[in-house]
């Protein structure tokens, strides 16, 4: 097997919202998206997540705005790639993050993967 053929040790989704959001359930939303696409991904590989990441940003280019990037590491109880549980730790991570939601990009990253 060369590097073509072996699973990816992480899947990373990362998207920006086009303009700042402080709308909690649009950056939910979007991170539950997110998500669900991941866990497609883990399944199509046979893979299963130990950890999800889950991240936003502000956007970088506005240096005349407070710059935030906040990130929660959250471990699944068991290596996983069902839906459910992976977005459960993105409900988890998002609630981690405290300052008021301004955010221009958000994402997650599932990590740590082990193979069936």
């Amino acid at each position: 097997m060369n590097a073509l053929d072996q699973p990816r040790q992480r899947i990373m989704t990362s998207r920006s919202f086009g303009q700042m959001t402080g709308a909690f359930t649009e950056v939910h939303n979007a991170l539950r998206r997110h998500a669900q696409r991941s866990a497609e991904k883990l399944r199509e590989q046979r893979s299963l997540a130990r950890a999800v990441m889950v991240f936003l940003k502000t956007n970088r280019h506005r240096r005349d705005q407070p710059q935030y990037f906040p990130q929660a590491l959250i471990a699944l109880p068991s290596p996983s790639d069902d839906t459910r549980v992976i977005l459960d730790a993105v409900r988890q991570g998002l609630s981690r993050f405290t300052a008021p939601l301004s955010v221009y990009e958000g994402g997650r990253d599932v990590a740590r993967f082990s193979g069936r």
